[in-house]
């Protein structure tokens, strides 16, 4: 209990903290402190203020270093109080600021939009002031009787978000960050931990926050966390009881927190029942045949593992009905789940197909799963796609299946490198289609390729609009043959602005691209492009009236135009001047760029 000095005191340590500076008082707290016994001026002490008297005895008491240099220890309970009330302030000076239109939190684009909640402003700035209010829970909540002061606190938030003008259309949850979870969850467990139905009462008190919030969410993983980490024999009553009926809205529903929390207890108290819920809910989440394929192969089940393996890939793709390895690519499977993708599951869960198709003596399926994988992580690699296809007969895979996949893959591959208008055109008429077939039997394709580029050259030639059409296509056929250097050199603004500018692809899909192109060698000798170029380049010139006031492209693609065919250019720059004259920004810009005939 702190004890307060007499009215009659003359206040001399106000008066010296107000006289002094900081450097002043900790000199001559050194020289008392210094001059005199620690443990004598603690009894003394102790007569006006025991806090103070404790904190000295733990700050200078030989016997309590090791105490001293934990930091709440190292504090007064009033100087505590005191840290403890400052971040409350800040915390609520923020939470203040929701639910007003014009506060911290309605946010504007621009000063004429109308404003909107930026829930994850509000959490990062509740998560700065939690990481430091979560070091001092354990020393603070033995100072201040108050159980529900955290869960009071998200209940307010909640509150002042539904607060906003209904025009603003609040909609979005704020998902509180990890420390604030934990602190709504450590502080609610503290306060509860020693009552005698303290499991049953903190399930509902937590329970009952997250279900009447309409817009706070704790932070799913620090909750989790915090469950599992609760004691034994309190994880086992929170489990019973949420397999009670008046939980099992919650608990069925696969996203919410509920069914998570109970299907990680499930698998920790029974077993059975956890495997049997995974079966049960694996056709809604792919996720949950992991642990079906884990608990088969540790049986040494491998007909059954191979069944959840199929199985979750049919959950994990979206499909209707089972997918395999040798039916077709996963990458051009339309409804190909990125988010496993993203994880790395998908090569994971062939690794294990290919095994059991292993320990059961299918070769042909392991030899799918191997190239599946393969392709996975190297569909843009040319060379090692087409290495891979010539092994894959000898590893154990059928001709038909290796064709198949094959020809899945070159025509992903078309879509790949086809300019976004001309997606869906006829596979076959593209020259990457050529260019691959030749790629993969130059002996047998090499001359029919030449020739196809030869007709399809010859179309850039004879009809603009065909060219106008194309453009793109021929920009990536130039810039990867090996005379690219030279055209670079020699028409650097062509290069940069037209022919690299513009269908930009993967960077291992345009290096394959040129690495089959000096393949086969074909270069200028056998195909010349730039004659097409300086005939129809002009064509590529947009008007002034097109892109407003900004003429920045218009003159870099003259500049490109002078480099390429100066005859077209002058034509253009003549008629401008009759028709554009007027126009400063345009002239400003070919100036910049020193274009000649201005």
């Amino acid at each position: 209990m702190t004890n307060s000095l007499p009215r009659s005191s003359p206040g001399w340590g106000k008066k010296l903290v107000e006289a002094l500076t900081k450097d002043q008082v900790e000199t001559l707290l050194d020289v008392l402190v210094g001059g005199g016994d620690p443990l004598r001026m603690s009894e003394e002490l102790r007569i006006l203020d025991s806090d103070l008297a404790d904190t000295v005895q733990r700050l200078v008491g030989e016997a309590d270093t090791v105490a001293a240099k934990d930091s709440a220890a190292a504090v007064s309970k009033q100087k505590l109080l005191e840290i403890w009330d400052d971040l409350w302030g800040r915390w609520n000076d923020h939470v203040c600021e929701v639910g007003d239109e014009d506060g911290e939190y309605a946010i504007k684009d621009e000063d004429w939009d109308p404003p909107y909640f930026d829930p994850t402003a509000l959490s990062d700035d509740l998560e700065r002031i939690a990481k430091e209010m979560q070091q001092m829970l354990e020393p603070i909540s033995g100072l201040i009787d108050d159980p529900e002061l955290f869960v009071k606190a998200a209940d307010e938030i909640d509150h002042n978000i539904g607060s906003f003008p209904e025009w603003m259309g609040v909609e979005e949850c704020c998902e509180l960050g990890l420390c604030t979870t934990n602190c709504i969850l450590e502080w609610t467990w503290r306060a509860m931990e020693r009552e005698e139905m303290a499991a049953q009462q903190f399930l509902e008190r937590i329970f009952k926050l997250d279900n009447d919030a309409s817009y706070v969410r704790l932070n799913v993983g620090a909750a989790l966390d915090f469950f599992a980490g609760l004691p034994e024999n309190v994880s086992s009553k929170i489990y019973s009881d949420l397999s009670q009926e008046k939980y099992a809205a919650k608990r069925n529903n696969l996203p919410s927190l509920w069914h998570l929390i109970h299907h990680r207890y499930e698998q920790r108290f029974d077993p059975a029942a956890y495997l049997r819920s995974c079966e049960k809910h694996m056709e809604s989440d792919w996720r949950y045949g992991e642990s079906l394929i884990t608990a088969a192969i540790s049986r040494g089940d491998f007909a059954q593992t191979e069944s959840f393996v199929e199985r979750t890939f049919v959950s994990l793709l979206g499909a209707k009905e089972i997918w395999r390895p040798e039916d077709r690519l996963l990458e051009t499977v339309p409804q190909y789940y990125s988010g496993a993708l993203e994880t790395g599951a998908v090569p994971k869960l062939l690794l294990i197909w290919e095994t059991v198709a292993v320990q059961r003596g299918d070769q042909a399926r392991a030899a799918a799963c191997r190239l599946q994988r393969f392709a996975r992580a190297s569909s843009r690699d040319w060379p090692a796609m087409l290495d891979a296809f010539s092994e894959f007969e000898s590893r154990g895979g059928t001709h038909v299946t290796g064709e198949k996949l094959f020809a899945e893959w070159r025509n992903k591959v078309v879509e790949w490198c086809a300019p976004n208008n001309q997606r869906g055109a006829q596979l076959a008429d593209s020259w990457i289609y050529w260019l691959i077939e030749a790629r993969r039997n130059p002996l047998t394709h090499r001359s029919s390729l030449l020739n196809r580029l030869q007709m399809w050259l010859g179309s850039f030639a004879e009809r603009p609009a065909f060219f106008q059409d194309n453009w793109q296509t021929l920009a990536l056929l130039t810039r990867n043959l090996s005379s690219a250097e030279q055209i670079e050199e020699r028409y650097p603004t062509f290069h940069a602005h037209v022919l690299a500018a513009e269908h930009k692809l993967d960077a291992t899909l345009e290096k394959s691209l040129r690495e089959a192109l000096t393949h086969l060698s074909v270069g200028p000798t056998e195909i010349e492009l730039m004659p097409i170029w300086q005939q129809h380049l002009h064509l590529l010139v947009s008007s002034p009236d097109s892109g407003g006031s900004n003429y920045k492209s218009h003159a870099l693609m003259m500049k490109a135009l002078v480099e390429v065919n100066r005859v077209s250019y002058d034509g253009i720059i003549a008629k401008w001047k009759a028709l554009y004259r007027r126009r400063r920004n345009l002239w400003a810009e070919m100036v910049a760029l020193k274009l000649p005939g201005l």
